[in-house]
């Protein structure tokens, strides 16, 4: 019999015992670990602390990169003043695609709170985006897009608003009336085929007397913007208009309109300004340049992945700038002339 009692009470013991410890873990905080962040499905950026943004370049060539550069600069110095790095790189060619993706999987390894990049190309650049995500650093993307749902906004000019624009300051330069064509580069790259598409649908509707001649891509081919300007004033002698998509294609363009001899006579409007054809702009041999402002793209591009490592909110779309310069509106347009000035050519 005090066998069975010291075995119940024993047990009784037991069962105290097992519920004071249960109700001492209520009252504990709970330590099990939080949610992995790089198990969100988007990017959630920093907690207020950032430490690195990483920016990359398409490429260091051309004057349009040279004036995204100085935005870029302008935002690294603004970092700096609160504490925050801000690395800066690119190929010295843009076809070199691999050497951007290295940069990246390199910004990647550095645990980086976020990355600014031009790409290069969309589909290498899209391909490398799920490493981004598996550390869950957000991704700004300026200039192009990128073949990828991760990056959570695009700093741009809005290349269709490019197009629309050129085909308005051709229309206008002809009087409405002529035969027109476009040189561009590839039509394969959207933001290439949106400033020839944008041209031909502003001129369509609006400017019902003018026909296009053609949509002419050179696909990277040499001289073919050239040739192809050469024999179009030969072949049409009633020619009325050029529009050029890209910046190394208004050189060609306009050297065929001198060898005809027909300068003023044949319409140039250009995209992409430099300070070579801002002096064609004032010297007659050029209609109009329809300029973006890549100063702008690197400045906020950069700073929109400062705020995106901070955890804020920011915009899908960015709108970098754009305007029509000419005669009349880099004397007397605000807007224009504000671009200008950002970009180093507003005479003193």
């Amino acid at each position: 019999m005090k066998r069975t009692i010291s075995i119940v009470f024993a047990l009784l013991l037991v069962a105290m015992l097992f519920v004071s410890c249960s109700k001492g873990g209520e009252d504990k905080p709970d330590n099990s670990p939080a949610a992995d962040p790089a198990e969100s499905t988007q990017p959630s950026g920093g907690d207020g602390e950032v430490s690195e943004v990483a920016v990359i370049l398409q490429s260091y060539n051309g004057s349009f990169w040279s004036d995204v550069m100085r935005g870029v600069d302008k935002a690294i110095a603004e970092l700096a003043e609160v504490g925050v790095k801000c690395t800066f790189n690119g190929p010295d060619d843009s076809t070199n695609l691999q050497a951007q993706i290295e940069m990246i999987e390199a910004a990647v390894a550095r645990d980086v709170d976020a990355i600014a990049i031009a790409p290069a190309d969309a589909a290498s650049v899209g391909g490398v985006m799920p490493r981004c995500e598996e550390k869950n650093i957000p991704v700004v993307l300026f200039d192009c897009s990128a073949e990828s749902d991760w990056p959570v906004c695009l700093v741009s000019s809005d290349n269709h608003k490019l197009g629309l624009l050129a085909g308005e300051a051709l229309g206008k330069a002809m009087d409405g009336k002529g035969l027109w064509a476009m040189i561009n580069w590839n039509d394969g790259v959207i933001t290439n085929g949106q400033r020839s598409w944008g041209a031909q649908e502003y001129i369509e509707a609006n400017f019902p007397d003018m026909e296009c001649y053609k949509l002419f891509f050179t696909y990277s081919v040499v001289d073919a913007d050239l040739t192809f300007a050469r024999d179009t004033l030969t072949a049409q002698k009633d020619f009325g208009g050029f529009i050029t998509g890209c910046e190394s294609q208004l050189a060609p363009t306009l050297s065929a309109v001198q060898e005809a001899g027909r300068v003023g006579d044949v319409k140039i409007v250009a995209i992409d300004i430099t300070p070579v054809s801002l002096e064609y702009i004032k010297d007659g041999s050029v209609a109009a340049v329809v300029t973006q402002n890549p100063f702008n793209m690197g400045y906020t591009g950069t700073m929109t992945a400062y705020k995106a490592a901070l955890g804020e909110e920011v915009p899908e779309f960015i709108d970098s700038g754009s305007a029509i310069v000419d005669k009349d509106s880099m004397e007397n347009d605000e807007t224009t002339r504000a671009i200008l000035k950002e970009l180093q050519l507003l005479d003193a």
